[in-house]
């Protein structure tokens, strides 16, 4: 697996320990992705005041999704990255997904 903060940082040796420190001190306006191939991984963004975006992929365009709320906090993204990393993918049942529209141009495959 890939971790990427930033495109700053990037390790291609993690463990829970290491993501949820990553994690912990992203500030407003980072971005953080966990990658298993090119379209595969779960990502979020930081908004600031322990308030992210998370977001996951799951092959194409139209298997990328977005967590359908207005709460999702630094421990829940941390659940959800190592949860990721160890293939258990209870931590998608915390949430409503709503699939992302992409553009055409955009989307290209």
């Amino acid at each position: 697996m890939q971790f990427n903060l930033n495109d700053d940082k990037q390790f291609d040796d993690v463990d829970a320990t290491s993501l949820r420190d990553g994690l912990a001190g992203m500030q407003m306006d980072d971005f953080a992705i966990l990658s298993s191939d090119d379209e595969v991984y779960v990502q979020c963004f930081c908004e600031g005041d322990n308030c992210f975006v998370l977001e996951y992929r799951e092959g194409s365009y139209l298997s990328h999704f977005a967590a359908d709320s207005e709460e999702v906090h630094l421990s829940d993204v941390q659940d959800a990255f190592v949860g990721f990393l160890e293939g258990n993918g209870s931590w998608k049942e915390r949430w409503n997904w709503e699939r992302i529209e992409f553009d055409e141009d955009f989307a290209g495959d």
